[in-house]
């Protein structure tokens, strides 16, 4: 992959197949993941329409999407059940500048981060691969929306802005974004990338300039109340929270931040009493 621009990583919920979009050659190459030893096998790629950002597999693992920043579109490949290889089978326009993207939890729906238009595109998800503007297509959310995540339940959906806040939305029946009673909630400048653990009690959020993992406990009405603050490394860009232990909470247990200036991954205890 020398030469290539990695952009962004993801694996399919069986843990068997990592893919990694290769913005200098805008495409999407499968690695087989050995079992055990954990070593890449590449396949075949997949070409993508330019400038790839984020990628992202849906749930049921039948479904890769990634933004491509370049055509302002996100695009959508099938996934061979038995080799993981992704196949082209539909775009579609976004806003300008994509970014995030995230599937809803029964793979039903599709939503995009628009970082310029400061929009969140949101898409019906049908067989084979096929998306569908929602009505309206978009949502307003704000400028530089970077990040999206949503708790399992599929209830809700928030929105990392750099500028600082996090916007938080009910999702309907239908699939599109209502925002709640409280719209949003205010952050420091440079909030970039958000988590919900396993069970959507608790969600995190890295502060890039501030050097920070926040976070905030989702009660029943989805309006995010502020937890706990802790430092980090520098510039924390990407974050991923571990599953708990215990069968008994499901709780979260770590959560682990990758620090771009430092070079590093801090891992970081969560507390389950919290």
């Amino acid at each position: 992959l020398a030469g290539s621009q990695p952009t962004a990583l993801a694996l399919s919920p069986a843990g068997d197949t990592l893919y990694v979009a290769l913005g200098g050659g805008n495409l999407i190459v499968p690695f087989a993941v050995a079992s055990g030893s954990g070593g890449l096998t590449e396949g075949m790629p997949a070409v993508s329409g330019g400038g790839v950002n984020a990628i992202a597999v849906s749930p049921d693992g039948a479904l890769l999407a990634a933004t491509n920043s370049a055509t302002n579109s996100v695009e959508t490949f099938t996934l061979d059940a038995m080799t993981g290889a992704p196949t082209a089978a539909d775009s579609q326009v976004t806003g300008n500048g994509p970014t995030g993207l995230v599937f809803s939890p029964d793979s039903a729906f599709l939503y995009v981060a628009n970082n310029t238009s400061g929009t969140i595109s949101q898409y019906a998800v049908s067989s084979p691969g096929v998306i569908t503007p929602l009505a309206p297509a978009s949502v307003s959310s704000a400028v530089q929306t970077q990040s999206l995540a949503i708790p399992d339940g599929g209830n809700f959906l928030y929105a990392a802005n750099t500028g600082g806040s996090i916007t938080q939305y009910q999702v309907t029946g239908g699939g599109t974004l209502a925002p709640l009673a409280t719209p949003s909630v205010a952050t420091v400048a440079g909030v970039w990338d958000i988590a919900v653990d396993a069970i959507g009690e608790t969600l995190y959020a890295t502060n890039l300039l501030e050097q920070e993992l926040v976070s905030y406990t989702i009660p029943a009405s989805g309006e995010l109340l502020l937890l706990e603050t802790v430092r980090t490394r520098s510039q924390p860009i990407a974050l991923a929270v571990g599953p708990g232990q215990s069968a008994v909470t499901e709780r979260a247990t770590h959560a682990f931040v990758a620090n771009e200036e430092d070079g590093d991954v801090s891992s970081l205890l969560v507390d389950s009493n919290s």
